[in-house]
């Protein structure tokens, strides 16, 4: 077979003589061309087979099926969504228990939905670690100014919107006031609950000693249920402002209750806030003062290098920031963290884990008693500021802008992941970015041009975080809310139903309506969807109605606001035609965190 191979490529090669310039040892195999003169009709032509297809053809029909294959996934999984969503719906009618979506309409239903029952909400106190909120019973349509929660006795402590101090001893029983007539606006806790500390408008400072109440529980309910000609006086009349700094009350019935010392002349204090053992106050000339709580209360150097008796509560200034302009404070378990009007942040007290952000400095500090900058190596500058700070546990949490962006940082603890960086690491002493958080942006149509979404509030518990984004839109919307850190009780909440911790910001689950409005909650429904049918826009009668979404989206809050309550405060017409009027208030829903527990409520601005 070889050798007839090799006489017929010799019989061609002499047929064909060689191109013109081969070589004369050139391989005798290779095909030469046809002469110039030999016509191009003569030359034998490649026909494809018949059933030959070019790669062009080949790849139309691939993509003509690969686009009829997408359309009826598409199709199908269309109909699997709708047929869920109807399945949700029915589930929903079923067993009554109406809830909220948040994208679309929904959002505005959770804004709306939140001022037509105002209340406290709480997540946490649970060892299970349930995801969803409970609504509290106890301050049903009772906005607050302030509330402060003890995550050990389950001890609620909040301020009505007449200013005066609730006390509730558990998520069920009535909150009865135990400190009328002063006209307070903000409460903390210190001493492991054992002590509230509460601040007047008119710049006064309250100690109270809820063991003391608690101990006389039954008197103090009775005498709640029935007050004192004083109290009754007080609260008909609205001449809190007259009792001032004594106020009225079951405190002050059985001495529990005494006011802070403090001497300044003009100055009032307008911010508090309290770590476990210390007290932190901010004045109306942005001096900062402290105080100790207990006997523990300047162990670590909290109160800032000041001479105060541990066992007296007396505030006094902290020597080294008497010509610091301050803005705001917020003080952790053993730590005090300040931003300046210039945006700058200052820190002092315990820097077992680094949360005094001093950066290499740290490694030798375990605490400090003198206020340290904190260290951001180069983020700040003329341009970009410490505009919010927070602080919980070991753990501070700042927000750095500028015009054009806005960046969250976080230093000290991270064991929990409430550093928000995505890693559960132990400690770490200068500031690292939480990128979650940093430089979102949004288009605004007001400004026509896309602007920085920035952070709203930071509100923080020994181990976990909620921060409230703002909304640079409109307040028909609600604005998002992320958690981060500790979940062994359920307190952050979780979207997604998992009961881990998270070393990243989430989005928390919606509050659901409580099982006593589920009657109410079927009616609007029915009633919305007459409205909408009635409409002469088909569009918007194909709108859900309101709470039936059954809990689906992330959890929306209220920004300020209008709402109606049977519980805003002593005013001469409630008195004249009766306490059961109806009132208006100015209110947005705010966060308290306290050690595995978050509550979400209404709050009177």
């Amino acid at each position: 077979m070889h050798r007839h191979l090799l006489s017929t490529r010799r019989l061609l090669s002499t047929q064909r003589p060689p191109p013109p310039h081969s070589h004369p040892h050139q391989s005798s195999s290779q095909w030469t061309p046809f002469p110039s003169n030999v016509a191009a009709t003569a030359r034998p032509k490649s026909a494809p087979h018949k059933d030959f297809n070019p790669p062009s053809v080949e790849r139309k029909r691939r993509i003509a099926a690969f686009a009829v294959a997408a359309i009826l996934t598409g199709g199908l999984l269309g109909i699997a969504v709708a047929n869920t969503e109807t399945d949700a719906v029915a589930h929903v009618k079923e067993k009554g228990a109406i809830g909220i979506s948040s994208v679309g309409w929904a959002q505005m239903d959770q804004v709306r939905s939140s001022r037509a029952l105002l209340g406290v909400w709480i997540w946490g106190r649970d060892s299970r670690g349930q995801t969803q909120a409970r609504f509290i019973e106890a301050f049903r349509d009772v906005p607050l100014r302030d509330l402060a929660i003890d995550a050990k006795s389950e001890t609620s402590v909040a301020i009505d919107a007449s200013g005066n101090l609730l006390l509730s001893l558990n998520d069920s029983s009535k909150p009865f006031s135990a400190l009328a007539g002063a006209n307070l606006t903000r409460v903390v806790l210190s001493n492991g609950g054992c002590l509230a500390f509460a601040l007047s408008k008119s710049g006064e400072v309250f100690r109270i000693d809820l063991n003391k109440l608690k101990s006389h529980s039954s008197n103090v309910e009775k005498s709640a249920a029935q007050p004192s000609p004083q109290t009754s006086v007080v609260n008909m009349l609205g001449l809190g402002w007259l009792v001032g700094a004594r106020g009225v009350g079951a405190a002050q019935d059985i001495g529990a209750c005494q006011q802070v010392g403090f001497s300044t002349g003009t100055e009032r204090i307008t911010s508090i806030s309290s770590g476990e053992s210390h007290l932190l106050a901010l004045s109306s000339s942005g001096k900062v003062y402290t105080a100790p709580t207990t006997i523990e209360g300047n162990k670590y150097g909290q109160l800032g290098g000041t001479n105060a008796d541990p066992a007296q509560t007396t505030l006094s200034p902290v020597p080294t920031l008497k010509s610091v302009k301050t803005a705001q404070i917020a003080a952790g378990t053993a730590f005090n963290c300040i931003r300046t009007a210039n945006g700058q942040v200052f820190t002092w007290g315990s820097n077992k884990f680094g949360q005094l952000g001093t950066g290499r400095k740290g490694y030798d500090i375990a605490h400090s008693d003198e206020p340290l900058e904190m260290q951001f190596n180069g983020k700040m500058g003329d341009d970009k500021k410490c505009a919010l700070i927070a602080a919980g546990g070991d753990t501070a949490i700042m927000t750095l802008e500028s015009k054009d962006s806005s960046e969250v940082y976080s230093v000290g603890m991270g064991q929990w992941g409430q550093l928000g960086t995505g890693n559960f690491i132990h400690m770490t002493n200068s500031p690292v970015k939480i990128a979650t958080l940093s430089n979102l942006q949004e288009y605004s149509e007001k400004l026509s041009k896309v602007v920085p979404i920035r952070v709203n509030s930071i509100t923080m518990g020994p181990t976990h975080v909620v921060a409230v984004l703002k909304d640079g839109s409109t307040n028909k919307f609600g604005k998002d809310v992320f958690v981060w850190g500790g979940n062994e009780k359920g307190q952050l909440g979780r979207v997604d139903g998992k009961k881990g911790n998270s070393a990243v910001p989430v989005w928390a689950a919606p509050v659901l309506r409580p099982i006593a409005d589920q009657e109410a909650a079927a009616v609007e429904v029915q009633n919305e969807k007459k409205e909408l049918k009635e409409t002469e826009d088909e569009a918007a009668a194909l709108k859900p109605p309101v709470w039936e979404a059954d809990g689906m989206g992330r959890l929306q809050v209220a920004g300020p606001g209008r709402a109606v309550t049977h519980h805003g405060g002593w005013t001469w017409a409630g008195w004249l035609l009766g306490s059961s009027m109806q009132q208006s208030v100015f209110v947005e829903q705010a966060f308290a965190c306290a050690d595995g527990v978050t509550a979400l409520y209404s709050k009177v601005l």
